[in-house]
């Protein structure tokens, strides 16, 4: 038998337990903040977006909009000839 032996944690224990305390730290912080509104409303964000045409998605249905409850939210598809880009953005206050 060893006297004296020193067992260390795994790496990856270790980055676990960082990741996990980093994590508790932020939502502390962040359940502490003041909600503010938004500086202006999101359907003010430009349809045209450098080459992009914009076009308004469906509304969310009842059943997603009483699971996210969001204050305020855009749902568009950006598209160019070659390319479409799905944005959705949800603000909670």
């Amino acid at each position: 038998m060893k006297l004296g032996t020193r067992s260390t944690l795994p790496w990856h224990v270790v980055g676990a337990l960082l990741l996990l305390s980093t994590t508790m730290a932020a939502s502390r912080f962040v359940a502490e903040r003041v909600s503010e509104p938004l500086a202006r409303p999101l359907d003010e964000i430009s349809g045209q977006l450098a080459d992009f045409a914009g076009v308004e998605n469906p509304p969310l249905t009842e059943g997603v909009l009483r699971e996210l409850k969001p204050t305020s939210y855009l749902s568009r598809t950006y598209r160019k000839p070659s390319l479409a880009a799905d944005v959705f953005i949800a603000f909670y206050a």
